[in-house]
């Protein structure tokens, strides 16, 4: 059961960002400018003359590892979770911190004026929308009477908790769009 969980994990990491690849290439091609799909290369980063080299390409993979830790507890299907954790959810937030970490750690790391000030900007937006992330957790722990994200699944089995929380359903949507840097929340990238 182990390694069907494993490879359900890995399937679902590489079908997001798969999917991420899609989108951000699609909206550079209606845009008709370059974007971060068309040119994040590390060996180009790397070339920075004052950059960090322990630093920079360590950020990526703090940030991937975030996610990566996050996906462990995530119930994926009946039977596939890579650990029923009874603080799932609270595990859940505070490693997909590391995000924030694995970024700070990139900015910094260029050792340039604009790295530092990019790295500061996302830094706190990310950091901002935690506190409106947790508030939306908090209605869907207080239904489940739970902190384990498989007894948050198996408590939506007669109905779910969209239908009795629309207000917080729609402040977890909300979050998710602004921790993505999605529209209208892209004011790190539109700053730059």
């Amino acid at each position: 059961m182990g390694v069907a969980a494993a490879l359900a994990v890995l399937a679902a990491l590489l079908g997001g960002a798969a999917l991420t690849h899609v989108v951000e290439r699609a909206f550079v091609r209606a845009g008709r400018e370059p974007g971060p799909a068309q040119g994040a290369d590390l060996r180009h980063a790397l070339e920075l003359p004052n950059a960090d080299r322990l630093l920079l390409p360590a950020g990526p993979v703090v940030a991937l590892a975030g996610v990566a830790l996050a996906m462990v507890v995530l119930p994926l299907g009946p039977g596939l979770v890579g650990r029923d954790l009874g603080l799932g959810l609270f595990y859940v937030i505070v490693v997909v911190d590391f995000v924030v970490l694995g970024l700070a750690l990139a900015g910094w790391g260029a050792n340039t004026p604009e790295g530092v000030e990019a790295c500061y900007r996302i830094v706190a937006q990310l950091v901002a929308y935690v506190v409106p992330l947790g508030l939306a957790y908090v209605g869907v722990i207080m239904m489940a009477r739970s902190l384990s994200t498989v007894a948050v699944v198996d408590a939506q089995r007669g109905l779910w908790f969209v239908v009795l929380q629309p207000l917080g359903f729609l402040l977890y949507v909300a979050t998710g769009l602004m921790q993505s840097y999605r529209a209208p929340f892209l004011e790190p990238f539109a700053a730059s």
